[in-house]
Formats: structure tokens, C-alpha cells, sequence
């Protein structure tokens, strides 16, 4: 089987103009089916700044049918301001890029069809070909492609663990009076019996894609009444603003987003998307100030789940990450995705150098 596969190297223009062949080999891929799409990874890849970035996406083939893809790119990276390396990583990986969105879930794209364990050989082999002192693989899941990959790296000594993180998700199993019946009761009754303070008042509206750019501004406001900074502004809002444009334009990716507004005034905010049936929360932001004895976060997600079930999506996905104080989200969600990020190191030099400050960081804990 391997022998019928060969691997191409799509540049900036077929990056551009496979839109559909991309899309087509997602649906009949198990990748992630917003982080993984062709409208996240080409507005990630045009709005990254770096030093010295190179395209590095591998097409695998089974004579002319394409039946996987690897969305890579590399740049030079400092080391302790003395060495400058070549890091390779996924189209949509943030670590150690400054003013970079945050992207889950990334893996290779394999057709679900195809021979899983021919295309890990090429695809390694392609990998090793290129030019590269570290290879980092960031949020990777054990059921994932790129998790399969490390096991080929295992035992080397190559691999440096960096990050381990929870993707929280909701799976809608039952209705929504299940759902709300499983919370615990504190829980209970910030995301749900707590609605009889302001359903007078509420104005919930869930909202389309020519309200987008009004809805960053609002998100922004609200974001930074709380942290004193805005969640989208430069790279990040020019990729904002490219992505939703690109997924305006066709149908595999839908808005998920909506305000909660009360006295005249918006006061929380969710920023969201859905497409193959799953929906994502990627930001959130909310008036600190408005009725303090209320929990709008808990009250909003609370809406948003709610219209997950009477949407009939399978599930929401809640995404790493936590609140000011506590991982609010693990209170809402029912399954527990662990991930990792990991680096893969192929320089012998700076295998020696990691383990050195190692082991100096080592004995500086010593009393």
C-alpha cells in the first residue's frame, strides 16, 4: 500500500485554491471539523506573524485521490538569545507566538478510508526530510493522528512534554431538563433557576455573520471593563475578521454567537461557531458590574446549551481553559478530553543543551 502513496508540497496558491478538495477530505476524516478547516487554518496562516515563516503543508496521495494532509510551517525561533533554531509546527499552533489566536484539537487530516498506518510512514519520513530543530505538536489528544505520530518518536529521548490541558464538552445526551437535573445544585442554580431575576428584563439574541463586527466591538468593551485589555485587536482581529469573512461566504461553518442584554444595554457576550453537528466556545466576556449576586457567565452558557439541544447539536465543546479564579467549565461539562502539548527534538546538540539546563535547573532547587 505504501508504494502507491507519494507526497506533494502545496505552496501559498494551492493553499489557496483547494478550498473544496480540503473540505472534501476533512468530511471523511475524523479531524476536527472547525479548527482543522481550510477557513480556520488559511486565515491563521495569513494573519501569523513570525520570524522567517515557511509553508510546509504535505498532501499524501493514493495515485491522483488525495487521502491526507499535514497543515505544517516552521520559523526561526531564539534560544536563551544566543542560538536561533527552525521550530516546525501545525497551521494554527499559538505557543511561543506572540499576538497568535489559540487553536485545539490540531491534527493531520487522514481519509477515514484510507491505509492509517501507510501514511504515518510517509508522512514521517516526510516530516524528517525537512529542515527543522524542533517539531511541537500542541493540544494533541491520544485518539488523534498527531498523537500517533509521536509514538514513533517514543523512547528516543527526543520528546520534552511542555503543557498537559482538559478540553472540557458537553455532550447533549437526553434533553435539557436531564442536563439540568445531573448539575450540582449550587451549579443548578447559577446556570439555570437563576433565570427568574432577569427574564423580565433579558433580551437574548443570537446573531449573523454582518453582525459580526459590531459584536467584536461589544465583546471588546466588555472584556475590557473586566481585564483592562481586548480579546481581539491587531493580528488577532485581522484573522477574526478574515475567517468570518471566508466562512460568510459558504455554508460549513456556522455562527454561534449571541448577547444577553438588559436595561437597554448588552451585558454579556459569547463568541462561538458550529459546524458537523458540534458547537465550540472560544470567547466570553461579560459586565462585571451588572448585578454582582448573578453568575452571567453560568446564566449564559446556561442559554447556550439550552439552544444546543433545541438546535440538535451532538455536542458543545467548551475548550480548555478557565476563569479568574476557578476552571468554571468543568462544572457544566460531562466528558473529559486530556491533551498534551509536546516538543520533539531532533538536534543532537540541543537535546544536550534542554538536558543541561535541566539538570542546572535541577540542582538550583536543591536547599
Amino acid at each position: 500500500m505504501s508504494e502507491q502513496l507519494s507526497v506533494k508540497f502545496w505552496d501559498q496558491q494551492a493553499f489557496a485554491d483547494n478550498r473544496q478538495l480540503w473540505q472534501q477530505l476533512l468530511e471523511n476524516s475524523d479531524a476536527d471539523p472547525l479548527f482543522m478547516s481550510w477557513q480556520w487554518q488559511y486565515a491563521w496562516w495569513a494573519n501569523c506573524v513570525c520570524s522567517k515563516p515557511r509553508l510546509h503543508i504535505l498532501a499524501v496521495y493514493r495515485r491522483q485521490q488525495l487521502v491526507a494532509l499535514a497543515p505544517l510551517f516552521s520559523h526561526e525561533k531564539r534560544i536563551k538569545k544566543l542560538f536561533t533554531i527552525r521550530q516546525l509546527q501545525f497551521i494554527g499552533c499559538s505557543y511561543d507566538i506572540n499576538d497568535a489566536v489559540r487553536s485545539d484539537n490540531l491534527d493531520f487530516i487522514y481519509d477515514r478510508r484510507a491505509d492509517g498506518k501507510a501514511i504515518d510512514r510517509v508522512l514521517h519520513q516526510a516530516i524528517q526530510s525537512l529542515s527543522w530543530h524542533t517539531c511541537l505538536i500542541q493540544s494533541a489528544c491520544r485518539r488523534s493522528q498527531a498523537f500517533r505520530l509521536l509514538r514513533r518518536f517514543k523512547g528516543t529521548g527526543k520528546l520534552q512534554v511542555l503543557s498537559r490541558t482538559i478540553n472540557y464538552i458537553v455532550e447533549f445526551s437526553g434533553d435539557f431538563e436531564h442536563f439540568c437535573k445531573n448539575l450540582k445544585k449550587k451549579v443548578r442554580q447559577k446556570t439555570i433557576l437563576h433565570r427568574r431575576f432577569i427574564a423580565q428584563e433579558l433580551d437574548f439574541t443570537g446573531l449573523d455573520y454582518q453582525q459580526v463586527p459590531a459584536f467584536i466591538d461589544e465583546l471588546n468593551r466588555l472584556k475590557f471593563s473586566r481585564w483592562r485589555k481586548k480579546v481581539y485587536e491587531q493580528q488577532r482581529l485581522k484573522f477574526q475578521q478574515m475567517f468570518t469573512g471566508l466562512c460568510a461566504k459558504n455554508s460549513d461553518i456556522g455562527l454561534l454567537s449571541s448577547t444577553m442584554a438588559m436595561d437597554s444595554q448588552v451585558q454579556s457576550a459569547f463568541y462561538g461557531f458550529s459546524c458537523d453537528n458540534r458547537g465550540y466556545f472560544l470567547q466570553y466576556a461579560f459586565n462585571p458590574g451588572y448585578n454582582t449576586k448573578l453568575s452571567l457567565g453560568f446564566l449564559h452558557l446556561g442559554y447556550v446549551i439550552e439552544q444546543g439541544y433545541r438546535s440538535g447539536l451532538s455536542q458543545l465543546q467548551l475548550l480548555p481553559g478557565g476563569g479568574q479564579s476557578e476552571a468554571y467549565k468543568q462544572y457544566l461539562a460531562n466528558k473529559l478530553q486530556p491533551q498534551v502539548t509536546v516538543r520533539i527534538i531532533s538536534s543532537g546538540w540541543l537535546r544536550a543543551l534542554h538536558w543541561l539546563s535541566g539538570r542546572i535547573a535541577e540542582r538550583a532547587k536543591k536547599p
